[in-house]
């Protein structure tokens, strides 16, 4: 009886690394390639290598059937564990799938922890650097008051004269305002002045560059 394509797969499947003898010669030559059993084969045993591949596939009661019985059983018995196999290849793919998934989630969940780290250390630089520049701020209006200590009234300054830009000595007449200003009076020609506080300095002191 001619072996179907599917049967002859099926076949293989089964038999697939169980070699025989064929006929009932022993093998003398151990290095002979060994003949592995294809579907023809199958088709073209004898009832007692059919019996012998029943066995191998657990095929309970084979001794008591026909031929014919015999291969339908061995070809049954094939399909049930090339069906098996598929099964467990397939569990084996979505176990791997799902390993992989999991191994994806774990990576984006540890790259979201760096991520929220790396913005909770620049946060954290940022409010660092605010104190700082609210800490400048503040010693540079502690040197700015404590420079500017010596602008009292009646006391003798250089002042800046707006007229050409110049510094001359003057006295302080006026008392400091909200704008930062102070009224100062020039010794050389009287004139007053309403000055700013940069603009004052102690006589004969470095003056600022501008």
């Amino acid at each position: 009886m001619a072996l179907t394509k599917k049967e002859e797969e099926i076949l293989k499947g089964i038999c697939k690394g169980i070699q025989i003898v064929m006929g009932n010669s022993p093998v003398e030559d151990t290095e002979t390639e060994e003949k592995e059993v294809t579907a023809d084969d199958i088709a073209e045993m004898s009832k007692d290598d059919l019996l012998e591949l029943a066995e191998q596939a657990g095929i309970e009661g084979a001794d008591k059937m026909s031929l014919k019985k015999l291969r339908e059983a061995v070809l049954e018995a094939a399909e049930e564990e090339d069906s098996e196999e598929e099964d467990e290849d397939a569990d084996e793919e979505d176990e791997s799938e799902d390993s992989e998934e999991e191994e994806d989630e774990s990576e984006d969940e540890e790259e979201d922890e760096e991520d929220d780290e790396d913005e909770s250390e620049d946060e954290s630089e940022d409010e660092e650097d605010e104190e700082d520049e609210e800490d400048e701020e503040d010693e540079e209006d502690e040197d700015e008051e404590e420079d500017k200590s010596f602008i009292k009234k009646n006391a003798k300054v250089d002042a800046k004269f707006y007229d050409d830009d110049s510094w001359y000595e003057a006295k302080v007449v006026g008392e400091r305002v909200r704008s930062g200003k102070i009224k100062v009076k020039f010794i050389a020609d009287g004139v007053i002045q309403s000055t700013k506080l940069e603009d004052i300095t102690k006589v004969d002191a470095p003056k600022p560059k501008k």
